[in-house]
């Protein structure tokens, strides 16, 4: 999550998970795209960033950024593995601070709007670099949206060779007594469209929680062109049935797999991953644990380490793709 946050707002995702019932996935089109945007299935033209090798990639990895954030912040990332021969792609996510339709900033419809743009986005990037393998990497909330769509890839008719979860928020129930919980459950039945201003929320006299190290990270967001200080009750609603629900779903998992995670992150607590972890289907699962690590992993004093274990991991797995 692109953004500074207390635990609060780990608390509010509690509060408005709803029993609700997602509509089957059917594949979509493959998006038409030029140098800097795509064209997501309902006509929406989303931006996207690229960083290429100079050469045709030997692999690629698609990023899904967090709640708040943006394709940019992938730049870390991109910059590494260019230099590397791997390719890196990333969309900007739908509701968030660059969509394109403003009143739609910081609110979501449905979940499947998430699903539709990236499976579309996914299938152009297949279509370009035939053959080539292709990693999905999600951060935060990215990781729950990929980790969703991974079950149903192949239906899709997507092929990732692999996954990479990073700060995974993978619990969020049990963090509020029963009334608060009953009462946002109410606001979000009653005005789902409602934004929470989080900001002045997690501000209610206690410090600002740390999403990096340091503070001044968390400063320069608050200024960024994409920041997003409000979200509606029913997409925060959203999220919390995908997380119940990727449970579930990660257990019928066959693809490497690797999850990143830290010893600070405010929304995940490390027993938490790792219980998650256990829960993962498949023999090719790996988990990096970096103690001094904050949530925004690639932007902290981790990040160096962090990108030199994603590079062994991938050519561990690229060397094993060669030979089959």
């Amino acid at each position: 999550m692109g953004f500074a946050r207390s635990t609060l707002v780990l608390k509010l995702l509690t509060l408005i998970i709803l029993t609700s019932c997602q509509s089957p996935m059917t594949k979509v089109p493959t998006a038409t795209w030029t140098p800097t945007h795509f064209t997501a299935p309902d006509g929406t033209e989303f931006p996207y960033s690229k960083w290429l090798p100079q050469r045709s990639p030997r692999a690629v990895i698609l990023g899904i950024h967090g709640l708040g954030g943006a394709a940019s912040d992938w730049r870390p990332l991109g910059e590494y593995f260019r230099e590397r021969g791997i390719a890196v792609y990333a969309h900007e996510l739908r509701g968030m601070g660059n969509d394109p339709l403003g009143p739609r900033v910081g609110d979501l419809d449905h979940p499947q709007g998430w699903f539709e743009d990236f499976s579309s986005f996914a299938l152009r990037v297949q279509s370009v670099h035939p053959g080539v393998p292709i990693f999905w990497y999600g951060e935060s909330l990215g990781g729950i949206i990929g980790a969703h769509l991974s079950g149903k890839a192949s239906a899709l008719g997507l092929r990732p060779s692999g996954f990479i979860l990073a700060s995974p928020i993978v619990q969020i129930t049990g963090k509020l007594p029963v009334w608060q919980t009953c009462l946002l459950k109410l606001g979000s039945w009653i005005a789902p469209t409602y934004r929470l201003n989080l900001q002045s929320l997690a501000s209610n006299g206690s410090s600002p929680a740390q999403v990096v190290s340091t503070t001044s990270h968390e400063a320069q967001l608050e200024h960024t062109p994409h920041a997003v200080n409000r979200f509606s009750l029913r997409l925060l609603q959203r999220i919390g049935t995908l997380v119940k629900a990727n449970r579930t779903l990660v257990k019928k998992n066959s693809r490497p797999i690797l999850v990143l995670y830290a010893g600070n992150d405010i929304f995940s607590k490390p027993e938490e991953v790792e219980q998650f972890f256990g829960e993962i289907g498949g023999n090719h699962k790996e988990k990096r644990f970096y103690p001094e690590g904050y949530h925004l992993l690639l932007h902290d004093v981790s990040s160096d380490d962090i990108l030199a274990d994603i590079e062994m991991w991938l050519e561990k797995y690229l060397e094993i793709s060669a030979k089959t």
